[in-house]
């Protein structure tokens, strides 16, 4: 029987040779409709891919850049105000911001800290003047090594450093976000962002190349004032304090802060704020007096009031109209005011909210204009307000107490004229109450206490640059739902959505199939 042979002889070594196919028969599987849709749908795959990764990445670097994100959130929390962006595009000194956190594990933390991560990466997105970096304090113990010697201080309890040139601002977390109780009966607090007043006002405090100069008179006060230091400081003033005994008040400030003296002023010290405010004859300084009720009999610095036209009596201040008072806390109400000066007004944010007002001594206005020297009222209450006596006990009948507007912030001025015809004056405004620059009311989202004093402060002083930012309200809502809203999403999420992609799937491998 004849051997069938699979191979032809006929190879160099004898083995047998393969045949050639036909270029035709050999190119008839790429021809293949198979292939072809198989082909093409591969590289449309890999096409479409490689399109959604650099969209991706050009999408990264714009939201880094640009302001591309869109704020839904009705107060805009996630955003700045066009006061910042507009200073921002003016700015023309470069600022690092160093964050001392991980910016991602910030980010997820809570509402809070999500909201100062949008607001502090918005300051690079409106300028390229401003560089920010997120640094774990602990995994880089250089960068706070080099921070620390640059702020010639202990940055432990610090949140972000703000630098420009060999000048550096350190802002702690109370700096961005506060936390106040709501009111002393209940438990329930509001959550203010302070974040972006906080970080505008460093920068515009470390890029200005002369920063106004105040001075805080220390020695036995009865109100605290740190909340005006810290809002003197971060709006760009250059604050140090001199002791009100032995310190000598620089000429160079422009403005003297005197915190109620539990006890009179000597004629010493009366002459150092008189020698201050005349400024061998020139004027153009200015004095912010506060107030108490609990302080002493001052007949010296009375008397000193007095020439500027200002009398602040005793007693304390309040309101007999109900919907203009406020419970601070067990048993102590506080006045809600609405400034009405609109010269003081004009450059506020929202001139809208009011001033609350907490145990103010009354101020009298002793005239309107006198030799060169005018008075002005920059807050006062309704027409329902009254004065309670030192003296009033509980039996006394407050309802018989006369009513009517009274003063608790005013300002006594006085000007010349120098040769040119060029008017200059120095100005003594009193608050009637050290309360007013409350650190939880001068935060809080829903009043004017700190903006207002801020800019009565800037508008004596003749500090232009200067920006009223409000404050920001983080506080979370519950989500409240009926059983039947939560029936309906518990469906469209369990079932609806689910149900969409099955059909949508079937959909797509029946044409494919059919094709």
């Amino acid at each position: 029987m004849k051997k069938i042979q699979f191979f032809k002889k006929g190879g160099k070594d004898g083995a047998p040779k393969k045949e050639k196919r036909p270029l035709k028969e050999r190119l008839k599987y790429f021809n293949q409709r198979r292939f072809k849709y198989g082909s093409l749908a591969t590289v449309i795959t890999i096409v479409f891919i490689a399109i959604v990764v650099l969209a991706n990445v050009m999408a990264s670097m714009l939201l880094e850049r640009f302001p591309v994100k869109i704020d839904l959130t009705p107060e805009g929390i996630f955003s700045i105000s066009q006061q910042s962006i507009d200073y921002l595009k003016k700015l023309d000194k470069d600022v690092e911001v160093t964050v001392l956190a991980n910016e991602s594990s910030l980010s997820t933390a809570s509402k809070e800290a999500k909201q100062v991560v949008e607001v502090i990466n918005k300051y690079a997105q409106y300028t390229d003047k401003i560089k920010i970096k997120y640094v774990d304090p602990d995994k880089n113990p250089q960068v706070m090594s080099e921070l620390n010697n640059l702020y010639k201080g202990d940055l432990s309890s610090k949140f972000v450093v703000l630098r420009c040139g060999d000048k550096v601002r350190a802002l702690e977390q109370s700096d961005l976000v506060n936390y106040q109780s709501n009111d002393y009966y209940s438990s329930s607090y509001t959550i203010t962002s302070t974040a972006e007043k906080s970080m505008t006002s460093a920068i515009m405090n470390i890029t200005d190349a002369n920063p106004m100069k105040a001075t805080i008179l220390t020695g036995d006060s009865v109100a605290d004032v740190s909340a005006l230091k810290d809002l003197l400081q971060t709006n760009g003033y250059e604050v140090e304090e001199v002791d009100i005994l032995t310190g000598t008040i620089d000429q160079t400030s422009s403005l003297v802060v005197l915190n109620s003296p539990l006890s009179d002023l000597n004629d010493e010290q009366i002459t150092k704020l008189d020698n201050f405010l005349s400024n061998d004859g020139k004027l153009g300084k200015n004095l912010l007096y506060v107030a108490a009720y609990g302080q002493k009999s001052t007949p010296k610095l009375d008397a000193f009031l007095a020439e500027w036209g200002l009398q602040v009596d005793t007693g304390y201040v309040m309101d007999s109209d109900n919907k203009n008072l406020g419970v601070v806390s067990s048993g102590v109400y506080g006045i809600y005011i609405k400034p009405d000066n609109t010269d003081y007004t004009a450059d506020l944010q929202n001139a809208d909210l009011p001033v609350m007002v907490i145990a103010s001594r009354p101020i009298r206005l002793l005239f309107e204009s006198n030799n060169m020297r005018t008075t002005t009222s920059l807050l006062k209450t309704a027409d329902t307000g009254y004065v309670i006596p030192d003296d009033a006990t509980e039996s006394t009948d407050l309802n018989s107490l006369p009513k009517e507007a009274v003063n608790v912030m005013a300002m006594g001025s006085k000007y010349v004229y120098d040769e040119d015809n060029k008017k200059s004056t120095s100005n003594v405004l009193v608050l009637g109450s050290g309360y007013i620059l409350d650190k939880n009311l001068v935060q809080s989202a829903s009043l004017n206490n700190g903006d207002y004093v801020l800019n009565a402060v800037n508008k004596m002083t003749g500090k232009t640059n200067s920006i009223s930012i409000v404050s920001k309200d983080l506080t979370q809502e519950k989500l409240s739902m009926t059983a039947s809203q939560m029936a309906v999403v518990r469906n469209v999420v369990i079932f609806l959505i689910p149900l969409a992609f099955i059909i949508t799937g079937i959909i797509i491998w029946a044409r494919r199939r059919n094709r």
